[in-house]
Parts: structure tokens; sequence; C-alpha cells
């Protein structure tokens, strides 16, 4: 079964501070940078923002970009992590996405010597091994051009700041399946979304966001956006199984779960299915509830001769107020 989850909106911002001799000698706005279709496509394998490039291009910045256009040398630097995220916890439960909208940001320094220029355009890669690995500017996941030069001596210091934010849907997502013969509508949602263990968006996001290393059954109502988990007893077992990225695209990425026999049975039926990482993304939960057989209203029953397979969709894309 295919289970389609909500929506979250991605955006991010770039800034720039030129030193020398330890002080501020320019200093830009934060500006809104273009999330290619390329992060959009490999964001579920890869963590997408660790290295940065700087270069001279002008050419504004399109969704289609995959590379920088005209590379500094000595460009190519790895990211520290700096600012906590915003974790707000509103009360009333908000009404828009925007109000949940949280960030992380990175700072790349360019040294004096590296990246020596004029400076227009930013990007935005992986450090990661394999297909998506930046080099010499490939690979961009993210570019930005500058409204005006910055001309970088070769004694001076190129501090570039990245700030990446998210918004998850507050709105669930509806659908039905069939189970055993028995049809199910579901909604799937976040929650807890007031936590303040949402953690970094610089992490694998598909993974962190949709099953990071949870994958528990209740037998009681979903959770609400904010505060504790499900109500009700957590079937026996614990953790998930078995689970990992089969397919993805631009804006989407399908995870499958699958658990043994022995876990995850309870006599009463499965009400809420939930995933989650222990220290960072955000939890996600697909309540089931039968609209024919014998139990109208209740959860799918599981025991020892029934496995799960199932497989949820992850979406996202870039954000739109």
């Amino acid at each position: 079964m295919l289970i389609n989850g909500p929506k979250i909106g991605l955006r991010a911002e770039f800034k720039a501070v030129l030193l020398e001799d330890g002080k501020v000698v320019e200093e830009t706005d934060w500006n809104s940078n273009m999330i290619t279709d390329l992060c959009l496509t490999a964001i579920h394998s890869w963590s997408c923002q660790q290295r940065c490039f700087i270069g001279s291009g002008t050419t504004p910045p399109a969704t289609t970009d995959t590379s920088i256009e005209t590379l500094l040398p000595g460009s190519n630097i790895n990211g520290a992590d700096v600012g906590t995220p915003i974790q707000p916890a509103v009360t009333p439960i908000p009404a828009v996405a925007p109000d949940w909208g949280h960030w992380s940001m990175k700072k790349f320094r360019f040294e004096a010597g590296n990246g020596t220029g004029s400076v227009n355009e930013f990007i935005l890669g992986t450090a990661s091994a394999g297909i998506y690995k930046s080099i010499s500017g490939s690979n961009a996941m993210h570019r930005h051009v500058l409204p005006a030069t910055i001309n970088k001596a070769a004694n001076q210091v190129l501090d570039v700041y990245f700030k990446y934010w998210s918004y998850p849907d507050i709105i669930p997502t509806t659908g039905t399946v069939t189970i055993q013969g028995i049809n199910y509508d579901t909604e799937t949602s976040y929650y807890a979304l007031d936590s303040n263990n949402r953690g970094s968006m610089f992490v694998n996001i598909g993974q962190s966001l949709v099953f990071g290393s949870y994958f528990k059954c209740w037998d009681g109502a979903p959770a609400g956006l904010t505060g504790a988990g499900p109500t009700g007893n957590y079937a026996d077992g614990g953790y998930d199984t078995s689970r990992g990225l089969i397919n993805s695209g631009l804006g989407f990425g399908d995870w499958k779960v699958w658990s043994g026999l022995d876990v995850m049975n309870t006599a009463s039926g499965i009400i809420t299915v939930l995933g989650c990482q222990t220290t960072i993304g955000y939890r996600i939960q697909t309540s089931f509830a039968a609209t024919d057989g014998p139990n109208i209203g209740g959860g799918f029953p599981k025991t020892n001769t029934d496995i799960i397979n199932a497989t949820w969709r992850y979406n996202y894309g870039r954000y739109t107020p």
C-alpha cells in the first residue's frame, strides 16, 4: 500500500560578510537563493548543504542550474553549523504553516587567498561521496547571484552564511487503502511540532523526517500538532525491522517499511502508525479507520501470521506563502 504524506516547503537565504584585519568591510542583506531541481531530486540521498563554492558569474539563477557559472580559484569550502534553529512553541495552534517555520544556519569561510576576485555567485552542494558530490562547482543544490559584486582582495576574508528554512504543512493528507480486503480511510500528518527535537535541516531530510530510527504502532488515536504521542497501547515489538528509500523523483521520495511476524502485533487493531528520529526530524503519523467490514471505524488487525509491507510517500518542494 502507498500512503501519501504531507508536504514540507523549503526556502533558503545567503548573506556575505567581507572582512579585513578582523574588521567588517562590507556586509550584504539576507537574500533568497534558488533551490535547484537537482536539490529537490537528490535531497533524500544526500545532505545538500555541506560545501560552498563562489564564482564571478552573473547569469540569474534558474531551477535547472546544475553548476557554478565561473569558479574562482581556491573556492571549495566545507561549512560549520552556526546558530540555533528557531523552535517556536505557539499557542493556540496556528492556522497557517509559516508559524511553524524554523531555520538552521551554516557559515562558510573563504580565507585570505581563497576565492580572490569579483564575487557574484554562490552555490552549495554535498561533500558526500557518490554521483551528487560537488567537485569544482558541480552538482549545485542551491545557487545565488548577488545584487552587487563583492571585490575580494587577496588579503581579505569572506564569510558566507547560509540559512535554511523549512515549513511543515499542518493540514493532514487524507487517502484510502485496502488491507486484507477491508477499506480504510487514512490521515497522515506531522505531530509534536513544538518539540525541541525537530533538529537541524542539514541532515538527510528524507530519512530523518519520515522513518529515521523508529517505526511504531498504537491501538489509540493519533497525536495532535503539539504535545505527546498517540494514545492507547503501544503494540509489542519495538523498532522497525526494515526501511529504505525505494523510489524518488522531483519533490518526492517513497520509503518502504517492513515488519516481521513477531512484532507490531495488537489484538485490538492498529489505529496509528508513526515514524520519527530519536533526536532529530519531524515526526510523521498515519491513522487508519475502517469504512467497511466487521469493525467500522477501527484499526487493522495484525497477528504473528502477518507482516507489514507498506510504502509512505514524503513530499516536499520550494516554499510559497
